[in-house]
């Protein structure tokens, strides 16, 4: 409803809502230019969720020149950031999703593919504008872009919350891993000063334990150092030369 609400409600001049609308182009063209630093320090999920938040919020407040009555001049500069605001967004999902689709959708289905996305953003544009026509008569016109906005943006909170729970949960994992791997290096430390008293005791050197075992004399070390552990199937075969039960 922004034009209805420009045009019908605040009667702006022709001049001002051309002005309004060269913002989104503005907005387009500056976050066209700076997307590339913002993935650089934000992952492309979170970025998504956080420009529907954003758009949604900027949907949200489009009809509050009417409802605090803002003079004209405010109105009017109100609604060119929020044009140029929702241009960067938008540029922030559409840039990298083209540049995935580029790279990933094979080249003979890339045109169909584009195609198909086009032609699903425009037979929204219809239905949108339908709904918002047949809300203008039963609600006030400020209105309809804020709850319009209320879903997208529960849905972007919820898709946010679950993405920072995702990689809680991968740090959990990681933490998991290091500590397992940590685990196995203690073990390994156990098992390798095992090996080395016990070769030391029958006052064998590293090199006469893998000539018995035709192994090299780097692997005795390795065990014993606990940077390795002995492969299981060598397991008998030491036990018996070290004089111990596997």
């Amino acid at each position: 409803p922004l034009p209805y609400i420009i045009n019908e409600v605040l009667r702006f001049s022709s001049s001002r809502f051309g002005m309004i609308n060269s913002m989104f182009p503005i907005g387009i063209i500056i976050g066209t230019l700076t997307v590339e630093y913002v993935m650089k320090r934000i992952e492309f999920r979170k970025l998504l969720i956080l420009m529907n938040i954003l758009i949604s919020i900027m949907a949200s407040v489009i009809g509050l020149p009417v409802i605090l009555g803002l003079d004209s001049g405010m109105s009017l500069a109100f609604y060119c950031i929020v044009n140029i605001i929702i241009g960067i967004a938008i540029a922030y999902v559409d840039v990298p999703v083209m540049t995935i689709l580029q790279n990933e959708v094979p080249r003979e289905l890339l045109g169909r593919v584009l195609s198909l996305i086009m032609s699903l953003v425009k037979a929204m544009l219809p239905v949108a504008l339908l709904c918002s026509g047949a809300l203008t008569s039963r609600m006030p016109v400020q209105l309809i872009p804020a709850a319009g906005a209320v879903i997208p943006f529960i849905y972007s909170i919820f898709m946010l919350k679950k993405n920072s729970t995702e990689r809680l949960l991968n740090n959990s994992d990681s933490l998991c891993i290091m500590s397992l791997w940590r685990y196995k290096i203690m073990q390994n430390s156990k098992v390798g000063t095992i090996i080395r008293t016990l070769r030391q005791e029958r006052n064998m050197t590293q090199q006469q334990l893998a000539d018995k075992m035709n192994i090299s004399d780097k692997t005795v070390s390795k065990w014993e150092r606990g940077v390795g552990c002995p492969d299981i199937s060598l397991l008998s075969e030491l036990s018996d030369i070290l004089g111990v039960d596997t």
